[in-house]
């Protein structure tokens, strides 16, 4: 029996939502490959160190409907098939909050199943 105890507060979502990603190391542009009001995963063969703090720049729409989010580098991945890194926000904006909430997560969450 599997014995791995959940330990994420917010219910992830697979979305795919553009942003630049800022490391210590790179710039990038990326979508993301999962969601929460909480942090995000990132899918990338670059990744950052665990306690690694990076800016993301979501983008909304258009170029212009951007939003600047801190994150710190909870876990990374370096499965061949599914590399990347697994992002707590830091201090994320009410803003930001609840355009992800209405934006993406209630249409998710509202839809039949």
């Amino acid at each position: 029996m599997d014995n791995f105890k959940e330990q994420r507060k917010d219910k992830r979502f697979p979305l795919a939502i553009p942003l630049d990603v800022i490391g210590k190391h790179f710039l990038q542009f990326k979508k993301t490959g999962n969601l929460s009001l909480g942090g995000i995963f990132i899918e990338t063969e670059l990744l950052e160190k665990p306690g690694t703090v990076i800016e993301m720049n979501f983008i909304f729409g258009d170029e212009d409907d951007r939003e600047r989010v801190l994150g710190e580098v909870v876990w990374v991945s370096n499965a061949e098939h599914h590399p990347g890194m697994g992002i707590k926000f830091i201090h994320p904006s009410a803003y930001f909050l609840k355009k992800i909430e209405k934006l993406y997560l209630n249409p998710v969450r509202d839809s039949p199943r």
